[in-house]
């Protein structure tokens, strides 16, 4: 399945340069992750992800991540530990200077395969970025609705203030998973930049208790620009 949307995304690439084609940019990501679901259970994880991006000359472009977590350490001694890994493509258009409008599709080995369908935008004007992304997980496990907004204000050049909502769904009375979060990132060269976030998470599995925990990360960014502005790249995180 990976290889699938890889060569689809190399067959959108192909056809991309058929017009002038520009690199746009490239990032990656290292994280370490602690949920608490407040009763008791936690789980560490470490996740890593990276993404390039290429703009054509009509407006339109595609975006290519990679990513993966292998789960660490628990409260519960007999859990078996997980690896995951995932392949995600963007097919956007910049609707003007300051926003971009897409349309993703992304595969993780998670629950023996889950695939996602969604449309997301960015906007990025001045100190403000926003992002925003809804869709579908397709499972035989879980299958779910996403709906997620994230924003950052910049307080100087190097520290930026930031926060996030997410929300998946997953209907007929199975629960839901929820966070609400707030961080920040510092900048330490032009590239690498360090942050932390905190968020509140309620956790329903469709039956009494609603657990009421917390998830903490930490973790570090290294940013490529291009001929554009790395910026303005989507920042999709699977839920695994």
């Amino acid at each position: 399945m990976i290889k699938s949307i890889l060569a689809a995304a190399a067959v959108m690439f192909t056809v991309g340069t058929a017009q002038a084609q520009t690199f746009e940019g490239a990032t990656a990501r290292f994280e370490f992750l602690h949920y608490d679901d407040g009763a008791g259970f936690t789980l560490s994880q470490v996740n890593a992800g990276a993404d390039a991006a290429f703009r054509f000359s009509s407006g339109f472009g595609v975006q290519v991540g990679v990513n993966g977590m292998t789960e660490v350490a628990s409260s519960d001694p007999f859990l078996t530990f997980q690896t995951i890994g995932g392949v995600a493509v963007h097919n956007f258009y910049d609707v003007s200077g300051t926003t971009r409008l897409g349309a993703l599709v992304a595969y993780d080995t998670f629950n023996g395969g889950d695939w996602f369908l969604g449309a997301e935008a960015t906007y990025v004007s001045g100190p403000w970025r926003l992002e925003a992304r809804g869709g579908h997980y397709f499972s035989s496990v879980e299958p779910a609705w996403l709906l997620e907004a994230s924003g950052s204000y910049a307080v100087s050049d190097r520290f930026r203030l930031r926060g996030y909502l997410r929300n998946i769904d997953y209907g007929a009375g199975f629960g839901y998973y929820r966070l609400a979060g707030v961080g920040a990132s510092v900048a330490v060269t032009d590239q690498i930049s360090f942050y932390g976030d905190y968020a509140l998470m309620w956790n329903d599995f469709g039956k009494p208790p609603v657990y009421r925990g917390s998830v903490i990360s930490a973790g570090l960014t290294f940013r490529l620009d291009g001929a554009g502005d790395s910026d303005r790249m989507f920042t999709y995180k699977p839920y695994y």
